[in-house]
């Protein structure tokens, strides 16, 4: 999932207010102040990181990056065990999407009614994939009237987090793709979608697999 500049903005919001409530119902202490801590080392993260993209589409996944390592680097300093402040980001991030975009993603894929031809255009578009993504991904993406697939062979979150020695926080952005994936999962809607591998989740590369499919052949026998 990747926002643009306003709804980046307004994820970062949600996300800084949800790590940090959890962090402190966790550690018995103050929301704000932790609230404040992961802001300021997100913000100073970010100063330090910002030129690791080749370009600004990629600017904003750095930033996505740096909140990230920052909300981790706040809970361990917390005295909370580094896998656990990893579940605690995780769950935190991916939630932060679901309440943004859950809902016009499913108002949307009921006004598509058949949302395959709109992801097939969407992937055969390599100049959007790249405006979207930037050039710290490597991807290569292929579209046709019953599969696309995008495979990303580069990920400018797996860079960053092994740049800065975490490498196990690029499967955080990788679960947050649960906040759409879910949703194409609800109920039967013409596509099936599958993720094979991760590079976060120590795949080679990340697949992503769409497939134009009968409804009546998703819907589960009575």
């Amino acid at each position: 999932m990747a926002p643009g500049p306003a709804s980046t903005w307004l994820l970062g919001r949600v996300f800084f207010r949800t790590v940090s409530t959890r962090l402190a119902s966790l550690t018995n202490g103050s929301a704000a102040k932790a609230r404040a801590e992961t802001l300021g080392r997100a913000s100073a993260l970010y100063r330090e990181h910002r030129g690791f993209s080749p370009d600004w589409a990629g600017r904003y996944h750095v930033a996505i990056s740096c909140w990230v390592l920052a909300a981790y680097e706040t809970a361990v300093s917390a005295n909370v065990p580094p896998e656990r402040a990893i579940g605690l980001v995780n769950d935190a991030l991916v939630d932060s999407y679901a309440r943004l975009f859950r809902g016009p993603l499913r108002v949307t894929l009921v006004l598509l009614r058949r949302p395959y031809p709109f992801i097939a255009r969407i992937l055969k578009s390599r100049a959007l994939v790249r405006i979207t993504f930037g050039r710290g991904f490597e991807m290569a993406n292929r579209a046709d009237a019953r599969s696309s697939t995008l495979q990303v062979n580069r990920c400018l979150y797996h860079q960053f987090f092994t740049h800065v020695g975490v490498p196990e926080l690029t499967g955080v952005i990788c679960h947050s793709d649960h906040a759409w994936i879910d949703v194409l999962a609800e109920k039967p809607r013409g596509v099936r979608f599958e993720r094979p591998s991760t590079l976060g989740y120590g795949g080679e590369r990340c697949a992503f697999l769409f497939t134009k499919v009968d409804r009546d052949s998703e819907r589960s026998p009575s």
